[in-house]
């Protein structure tokens, strides 16, 4: 198991340590299904893998991060493959200190996942006390996880608007400013419009700060362990530490403009707000999964479309 969680290339290792005395049911496609020996299948299996990422893996996570990549108005999933094959080194060089193929590292992820979903489903399905507990931590876990990513994806694409129209509102409104000046009480005016323009050109500083916030701390809770490299032992760890900073780094975009507003008018009853609202969602998840693990009151699977 130590060999298993500590090699570099996880499906090399399995591929050359496959047994003779195990077999499966290998589904070939087209309901072509076969009973072949483990040791048998490496070849298949490994030119499956590899044509998987390639024609499956890359292009759409390629266009999850690089979503506007188009051609002639259509989504263009070669160039959005070609961006992903393109920074994926480098951002795992910058998070683990390693230097592998895009295709390696794709590779890898996709072995360590599918071990380790063995292992937990194994668990699950001969012990009922860790499946009531496993799912209550990881209802939780998930929810606030696609909560904040949600909600960053919503910051992520409104919040620049909303600051666009705000200054043009702004700059539309100087000559109305200038003249209400000129009044007993132009000096108020004339001093909140200067704390307005301060606040809104706080917003795009306060992004940049949150980003390297968030990418220091994935570079240095990513690079712990350095010697491992990117193995299935420090996997887990290395995908939730980064998983959480994506996530918590949009879920914050949305609280820039009441910290710009706190720098512009007063920290202390912003940043109580601020700490308020990011408790919020922990809170309220984590309270409505262990209410359902506890009372047993599980629907999982549920769609429900047009009732009338």
């Amino acid at each position: 198991m130590d060999d298993l969680t500590t090699a570099p290339k996880l499906w090399e290792f399995i591929s050359t340590h496959a047994p003779k005395s195990r077999s499966f049911v290998y589904n070939k496609g087209s309901g072509n299904h076969q009973i072949v020996i483990c040791k048998d299948a490496v070849n298949g299996l490994g030119k499956e893998l590899n044509d998987h990422i390639n024609n499956q893996v890359a292009p759409k996570c390629g266009m999850r991060l690089f979503p506007r990549k188009t051609n002639a108005g259509t989504l263009d999933f070669p160039a959005a493959k070609a961006e992903l094959l393109k920074y994926l080194p480098i951002s795992y060089g910058y998070l683990l200190n390693i230097s592998s193929h895009a295709t390696d590292v794709l590779q890898q992820s996709i072995m360590a996942n599918a071990v380790r979903n063995g292992l937990l489903y194994f668990n699950i399905a001969s012990n009922s006390q860790t499946g009531v507990t496993n799912y209550a931590a990881t209802k939780a876990q998930e929810q606030q996880q696609l909560t904040q990513n949600t909600l960053g994806f919503l910051a992520g694409y409104w919040l620049p608007i909303m600051e666009n129209a705000f200054e043009a509102i702004m700059y539309g409104c100087f000559i109305l400013v200038v003249l209400l000046s000129l009044f007993p009480f132009g000096m108020g005016v004339l001093r909140n419009y200067v704390y307005t323009l301060c606040w809104l050109q706080a917003w795009a500083p306060l992004y940049a700060i949150i980003n390297l916030i968030c990418s220091y701390y994935a570079q240095v809770q990513s690079s712990v362990n350095p010697e491992a490299g990117f193995v299935m032992k420090n996997w887990y760890s290395f995908l939730q530490v980064n998983h959480d900073m994506a996530s918590l780094a949009g879920y914050l975009t949305l609280s820039v403009p009441f910290i710009a507003a706190g720098l512009v008018r007063g920290m202390a009853n912003t940043m109580t707000h601020v700490a308020q609202y990011m408790g919020g969602v922990s809170q309220s998840v984590g309270s409505q999964a262990a209410a359902e693990a506890v009372a047993g009151n599980i629907n999982m699977g549920i769609t429900g479309m047009r009732n009338k």
